[in-house]
């Protein structure tokens, strides 16, 4: 259940960064 829980956060943190570049581009 924890690692779940980690991995959901790690891809949350991957999508974040993602935009955040996505944006600065912009």
């Amino acid at each position: 259940m924890e690692w779940n829980i980690l991995h959901m956060s790690l891809i949350i943190t991957l999508l974040k960064i993602k935009f955040s570049s996505k944006l600065i581009y912009l």
